[in-house]
């Protein structure tokens, strides 16, 4: 019986989302751990910091640039009632425009933002130079959000490898010659390089990724996909908006080197969690979006539960054992004192994880209010603990305020989404 279940797990479309994009992130991961391990020897706890400090700003230009439409994206195309040439079309015209308005607005204030985020008019010329990419930034995102859409997650876990290899390549050779303007180098143009890549590799299956055609655009699927840019607003540009006043807290009230600590534990969770949270991006949304009825919500919920959490607690458990090793490996005796900080980090991780696999359902089910209200409402608690915590037991309190934040988060959408998740069988 155990047997026949197994082989029933491995030939679905959960097993084959989670192998394909475990083996891509994990090569993703493999990747980012190089390149942070050549940061740690060459620029230390305050170049992190400062990377952080760029890394998080553009991901908020670049949600703008494309209109955040990524997870709308995804969830449009798998819905069998849309019209993709629509969708495509529609897309592509914004995020051109977006991006453009965008990128010109970086540059126009680049002084501005160099002295905001650097607190130097030093790297002026790195906001300059995003300014000019960042259209390539905004539909890189655009195109994967588009194969995951189509639920093709072979050719994505491609795209993705590939990308992650040029980047290594890229940043590694920037950062080991160039320290942190390599650094920063990188982070502003990797990623336009890296759509060239991935045009390459996807226009000879699908061209009509790239439809400009303005006969195809339709205003009420604009609506639809400005729905997403509505939550996309409060989630992808909250989390780095909260990442940048947290750290830019820090820095002033204990210096750069505690900033760069708590961005490399920071970094630590973001690598390993990858693994699991860009599976269940890949295969949750476009699948929750697919089914209308509560019981089969549930059932898709609570399997997914059961397969994803005794993996993420093996996980985060031998992580734990092996914390110390893991830091010298993965980082420099500079970051020792990340060894206190792995614990409450784990802990938040498992309560984020679990928590983000039932509120995918807001995002399913285009559920726009309830999504921006409750971002909204557990970004400003996190921002509140995190000071709170912070005075009483510095950056450790900052690690224990990010776990009480997802903990209060789990019990939220746990008791929204009760009738769902305790449905019975009519």
């Amino acid at each position: 019986m155990l047997i026949v279940k197994v082989k029933h797990f491995l030939k679905s479309e959960f097993a084959v989302a989670l192998s394909t994009t475990s083996v891509t992130t994990s090569v993703q991961v493999l990747v980012g751990l190089i390149i942070n391990k050549v940061l740690a020897l060459t620029i230390g706890p305050d170049g992190i910091a400062l990377m952080g400090q760029f890394t998080n700003f553009k991901e908020l230009a670049t949600n703008l640039a494309n209109g955040s439409f990524g997870q709308g994206i995804t969830k449009y195309i798998a819905d069998r009632n849309t019209d993709n040439k629509k969708v495509l079309a529609t897309s592509n015209l914004f995020t051109l425009c977006a991006s453009i308005i965008i990128g010109i607005t970086i540059i126009i204030s680049s002084g501005r933002l160099s002295e905001l985020l650097f607190k130097t008019n030093k790297f002026i010329y790195i906001f300059i130079l995003f300014g000019i990419t960042i259209p390539f930034f905004a539909f890189n995102n655009l195109l994967l959000a588009t194969v995951n859409g189509y639920r093709d997650f072979r050719t994505l876990a491609k795209i993705k490898i590939t990308n992650s290899i040029v980047a290594l390549c890229i940043s590694v050779f920037l950062v080991w010659f160039y320290l942190l303007d390599g650094a920063l180098i990188a982070q502003a143009v990797n990623t336009s390089i890296v759509f060239i890549v991935s045009f390459a590799l996807i226009y000879h299956i699908r061209s009509n990724f790239f439809s400009f055609n303005m006969k195809m655009l339709d205003k009420g699927i604009l609506r639809k996909l400005l729905g997403f840019t509505f939550m996309a607003l409060t989630s992808s540009q909250l989390k780095p908006l909260v990442q940048l006043f947290i750290r830019d807290y820090i820095i002033t009230h204990a210096g750069e080197f505690d900033a760069g600590i708590w961005e490399a534990t920071k970094r630590l969770s973001d690598y390993y969690t990858q693994v699991i949270t860009v599976a269940l991006s890949a295969y949750y949304l476009p699948k929750l979006s697919s089914i209308n009825t509560r019981l089969g919500l549930k059932n898709e919920i609570w399997y997914g539960i059961k397969v994803t959490m005794p993996v993420i607690i093996a996980l985060t458990g031998s992580i734990f054992m092996l914390k110390s090793w893991i830091v010298l490996l993965l980082f420099s005796s500079d970051f020792i004192l990340m060894e206190n900080l792995i614990l409450p980090q784990l802990i938040g991780d498992i309560f984020m994880i679990c928590s983000f696999m039932i509120a995918y359902l807001m995002l399913a089910k285009a559920m726009v209010k309830l999504f921006m209200v409750s971002q909204i409402l557990f970004a400003g608690i996190r921002v509140f603990l995190s000071i709170v915590f912070f005075n009483v037991l510095g950056i450790e309190g900052v690690i224990w305020a990010n776990a009480i934040n997802y903990a209060l988060y789990l019990t939220f959408v746990v008791i929204v989404f009760r009738k769902i998740l305790f449905a019975k069988a009519k």
